[in-house]
């Protein structure tokens, strides 16, 4: 028989804690799921599409209006013209199975920048000017861009640390932290030859893996979707990180890439866009 005084709450150190489920309702999260249903292209945000031409077809490319901090890194022309560098057979149709619908050039919110700052994403089922399919998000950045991670990261994420510590202008480290900083031309580099070719890779690897295999059997493709997702996070991102290295390897050898900023104010302001959205300096030369 226990003492009167026996509580066995005390044996559970969990109690109260994330490990038993408190706080789980109310965590900080960002309410975006990237693999499921149709994601609008356009959330309420101004924006204004641009069409460019990428292998043989006009790809629109939305620009979000930015905050008064934060700016895009790529002009629409240096993303046209790096699509037009990657292989066409990743890019447009496939028969049935459809290709990059386009670009979205995205002001994250606050909340998404604080928690899960990222440079892009690909969106797998995207709604884009009444077609849908997959389609590439680049984040815009505010300045001075410094990007936080922590030295207690999971080992698979460090070739991602070391990428990104290359990139930087300079590093500030911490006991917890590192504190890689970085001026717009650096993340201008990150974004267009890395970060753009990294996501057409995952692109590539649903293509490959589900789009293809399933083409013209729906429940087949249904349980590919779900094996795809079941693969482990690490092996997705190493395909798509091993696919950028090859394609940006192949096109430095070819002298295709790095290629220089096209940016201009004339350009942006005839595409209807707004030169705040792409720079900080108000009076150009």
């Amino acid at each position: 028989m226990h003492s009167p005084s026996h509580n066995p709450s005390r044996r559970n150190r969990n109690i109260g804690t994330g490990k038993q489920g408190h706080g789980q309702n109310n965590r900080d999260r960002i309410p975006w799921r990237w693999r499921d249903s149709v994601i609008d292209w356009a959330r309420g945000h101004p924006h204004h599409i641009v069409m460019r031409p990428v292998w043989g077809r006009d790809m629109p490319f939305l620009v979000e209006r930015t905050r008064a901090d934060c700016v895009h890194a790529c002009s629409v022309d240096d993303l046209a013209r790096m699509l037009n560098l990657l292989p066409k057979e990743h890019i447009n149709n496939r028969g049935s199975v459809v290709g990059i619908r386009g670009v979205v050039l995205r002001q994250p919110t606050r909340k998404e920048q604080q928690l899960s700052g990222v440079w892009g994403r690909l969106g797998y089922s995207v709604r884009v000017d009444g077609l849908s399919g997959p389609v590439i998000f680049l984040e815009a950045v505010s300045y001075p861009y410094v990007l936080r991670w922590d030295r207690s990261t999971p080992q698979d994420l460090a070739p991602e640390l070391e990428r990104n510590l290359a990139s930087a202008s300079f590093v500030e480290e911490t006991p917890r932290e590192f504190r890689m900083h970085f001026p717009p031309e650096a993340v201008r580099e990150r974004q267009l030859f890395h970060t753009l070719p990294h996501e057409l890779g995952h692109a590539v690897d649903m293509l490959t893996k589900v789009e293809l295999p399933g083409e013209h059997d729906f429940e087949a493709w249904e349980a590919l979707w779900d094996r795809y997702f079941q693969r482990p996070s690490t092996e997705r991102e190493a395909f798509a990180h091993r696919y950028a290295d090859e394609q940006r390897a192949r096109l430095i050898e070819a002298g295709e890439v790095p290629f220089p900023s096209s940016l201009t104010k004339n350009a942006v302001v005839e595409d209807g866009l707004h030169w705040e959205d792409f720079s900080l300096d108000e009076n150009p030369a």
